[in-house]
């Protein structure tokens, strides 16, 4: 649906777009992994969750 989106509306090339949609897809589940590392590596366990519930 975003490769359309892109194409149709906003008059990106079938390339443009499809280049576009992969990017999208790689970094939301890139991402997650860093946030992974950082939350259970840097933080700990506890205090991760513990800043999860201080600014939610």
């Amino acid at each position: 649906i975003l490769s359309l989106y892109l194409r149709d509306k906003l008059g990106y090339s079938d390339n443009g777009a499809t280049v576009i949609y992969h990017v999208f897809t790689m970094f939301a589940y890139f991402f997650p992994l860093i946030g992974a590392m950082i939350a259970d590596g840097w933080l700990g366990r506890f205090r991760q969750v513990l800043y999860i519930y201080m600014f939610k």
